[in-house]
């Protein structure tokens, strides 16, 4: 039940970081966090597309606005509700990697 707690984000000890503050990320480490192994090129693409062309011109994104963007692309079923939950970890292990 851990693990599945810990997926949906609804552990008590699941830790969060502050996701309104921005942090840096390149391009092209936008296209390379967003795949996952059961999302298509077309559709990883498309959520590469949809996280770049909201990356500030200084290089900086919040982990808020890439979870906003991942709910429209969820709402809009273009990616699944898992999908989004994988991609939402694989940007903040990206976030927590790069803050060590």
């Amino acid at each position: 039940m851990g693990f599945l707690s810990y997926l949906l984000g609804t552990g008590s000890g699941s830790s969060r970081r502050d996701s309104s503050s921005y942090q840096s990320i390149t391009r092209g480490d936008v296209y390379s966090t967003a795949k996952i192994p059961s999302l298509s090129a077309e559709k990883a693409k498309i959520v590469g597309d949809a996280i770049s062309s909201n990356v500030l011109s200084n290089g900086t994104i919040s982990l808020k606005t890439i979870s906003s963007i991942l709910y429209k692309l969820s709402g809009e079923h273009t990616i699944s509700e898992i999908d989004r939950k994988y991609i939402y970890i694989n940007f903040e292990k990206y976030f927590a990697s790069k803050n060590k």
